[in-house]
């Protein structure tokens, strides 16, 4: 039985199928991010005016998408909005600006993309 993490091309450490899996997600990323968008609206929150737990759900799912695809986040408005106003936020700046909040890589070297 072959173990999905140990499929490795040889010369670039990931696996064979990364292209085809990247591109396939990326093409079903661009439409549920319109999705997206379109709910949050003008927001500045998900539920307009009032912040709550499911801004920062939002947050860190988009956030992580935005390493893997910055382009295609940018050309979700309302999302990028969303985004900077909890990136804004009095009360989180601390926790932003501290060594607990880091932006490192999403997933181990090990890890398959499977789309």
């Amino acid at each position: 039985k072959t173990r999905p993490w140990a499929t490795r091309s040889k010369s670039s450490g990931i696996n064979a199928e990364y292209g085809e899996n990247k591109q396939a997600y990326l093409e079903k990323m661009e439409e549920k991010m319109g999705i997206l968008d379109t709910y949050i609206g003008k927001g500045p929150f998900v539920l307009g005016e009032k912040l709550t737990y499911v801004d920062f759900m939002v947050f860190e799912y988009v956030s992580q998408i935005r390493k893997f695809a910055p382009k295609r986040v940018e050309k979700s408005g309302n999302i990028v909005r969303l985004l900077l106003h909890i990136r804004e936020l009095p009360q989180l700046q601390a926790f932003f600006n501290s060594e607990e909040f880091k932006t490192v890589p999403i997933n181990p070297s090990f890890a398959k993309f499977i789309g």
